[in-house]
């Protein structure tokens, strides 16, 4: 809409110049969420810089083309949806505002429907930009499953990775304070508890972690965290069973006895 003084005089210049006429639609300005002009100062200024974090190419043409439109209550859009659905006439003339939390959360939508190979294609140069080589996991698929929707985009989604593939080389402080540090007790006996588990799964898993929570009369975050904390070093991760499952057995005790020796 800043160009519409332009249009006469270039009008006036194609006249001239004996070309065809031309149709205008002039679009409302892209703002910032404070409703000021988009600039540096609010989001990243290049697709690159998007494309560089990991967000997908459909995703951000989803959040471009949501800017100042709208089909209903339909948010997710591909290519082909644009192309079937899109109408320059019902594009608000009020500015549009940009705002990365949609973008955040359509490219977590985007990656969730991808199938994991595609998936495994986008991730693999951001796990090899802090030298992981995802194919030295053993349940790969399986954590790559439960991780693809932890974070909003690729980046995001390798480092949160790094537990998973590095092991813990240090805790959350807030999360220790929090969580971890009145935890011996509880890690001391289920440590005893999973070691003599015969049967590593989630399932199993879930099981004894509820049957120690109804026993010990702890509530879920007094028994879980400190357990995640141990093996991922902080509160967040895929449900405690499953993550439990994916690093396994050996590496799980072993990760908890560390914890547990940080503490006393």
């Amino acid at each position: 809409e800043d160009h519409i003084s332009n249009t006469p005089r270039q009008i006036h210049i194609q006249k001239a110049l004996g070309y065809p006429e031309l149709e205008y639609a002039h679009l409302p300005l892209v703002l910032g969420a404070d409703k000021k002009r988009l600039s540096k100062r609010h989001a990243a200024t290049s697709l690159e810089e998007y494309k560089n974090e990991g967000y997908l190419d459909s995703a951000i043409l989803n959040t471009l083309a949501r800017l100042g439109w709208s089909k209903g209550e339909k948010e997710v859009f591909y290519l082909e949806d644009l192309i079937r659905d899109f109408e320059i006439t019902e594009i608000q003339k009020a500015g549009a505002i940009f705002d990365k939390t949609k973008l955040d959360w359509l490219n977590s939508q985007h990656l969730a429907n991808i199938e994991i190979d595609e998936f495994k294609l986008h991730l693999k140069p951001f796990l090899e930009a802090i030298d992981i080589n995802m194919n030295e996991h053993e349940r790969l698929d399986l954590l790559l499953t439960a991780m693809r929707s932890s974070e909003t985009n690729l980046s995001a989604i390798a480092n949160a990775l790094k537990p998973y593939f590095k092991g813990v080389d240090s805790y959350d402080e807030k999360a220790v304070k929090k969580f971890l540090l009145d935890s011996k007790d509880t890690l001391t006996t289920l440590i005893n508890l999973m070691d003599n588990l015969e049967t590593w799964d989630e399932s199993s898993l879930d099981l004894l972690l509820k049957n120690f929570q109804d026993s010990s009369g702890l509530s879920t975050p007094k028994v879980n965290q400190p357990i995640r904390i141990a093996l991922t070093g902080s509160t967040k991760s895929p449900s405690l069973g499953l993550t439990l499952e994916i690093i396994g057995k050996d590496e799980s005790l072993k990760r908890m006895k560390i914890a547990l020796d940080f503490i006393s």
